[in-house]
């Protein structure tokens, strides 16, 4: 039998995305396929690589939450009884479905906030700064609903994220939340 080094398996379950971060535009996302799993793919794969050992499963995107089915995939993948099952998400929708998320069995999330600066946001994240009032909103009815060890995911970007990161730093400390920061250059 083969041994596994990891238990941790992230899987994309779109590639399209509501915001504009130009750190992902940056790197080509355009002409994105229409292709995306089906929930049936998605508890398969899930499905297999529990048998192989992976108990950490985490969904990604783009923004998984524009799924529209995104809740029913949740239910369907955790009747397979998911040791850590976990989402990453922009947080714009989040404040819509995350009652739902929670009944379906999402145990844990993870939102990316990278400032809480309207202007830094309409040049870096999205023209609409009124999403981030969104993402806010959002990961506060997480909280008051029940979520525990949310991480905040954090990408410095240049020297005006300084003043960004204490914001963050702040605005985590004040909620019980934990930071993944990370450099991108």
């Amino acid at each position: 039998m083969t041994t596994i080094k990891s238990n941790y398996l992230r899987i994309s379950v779109t590639d399209k995305c509501n915001l504009s971060c130009y750190y992902c535009h940056r790197e080509g996302q355009i002409n994105l396929s229409n292709y995306c799993l089906t929930s049936d793919d998605i508890r398969f794969i899930i499905s297999q690589s529990m048998n192989l050992g992976f108990s950490k499963i985490k969904l990604t995107g783009g923004e998984p939450l524009i799924r529209k089915d995104i809740v029913s995939v949740i239910e369907n993948i955790n009747n397979l009884q998911i040791p850590d099952l976990s989402i990453i998400t922009n947080g714009v929708l989040l404040s819509k479905y995350v009652s739902d998320l929670k009944n379906a069995g999402l145990q844990r999330l993870n939102v990316s906030l990278h400032t809480l600066n309207k202007t830094t946001f309409e040049n870096t994240i999205d023209k609409d700064s009124q999403k981030l009032d969104l993402i806010i909103k959002g990961i506060d009815k997480a909280i008051n609903i029940g979520y525990k060890n949310m991480k905040l995911n954090f990408i410095y970007h240049s020297k005006t994220s300084d003043k960004d990161f204490e914001d963050i730093c702040k605005f985590a400390s004040e909620r019980d939340l934990t930071i993944f920061y990370c450099h991108y250059y």
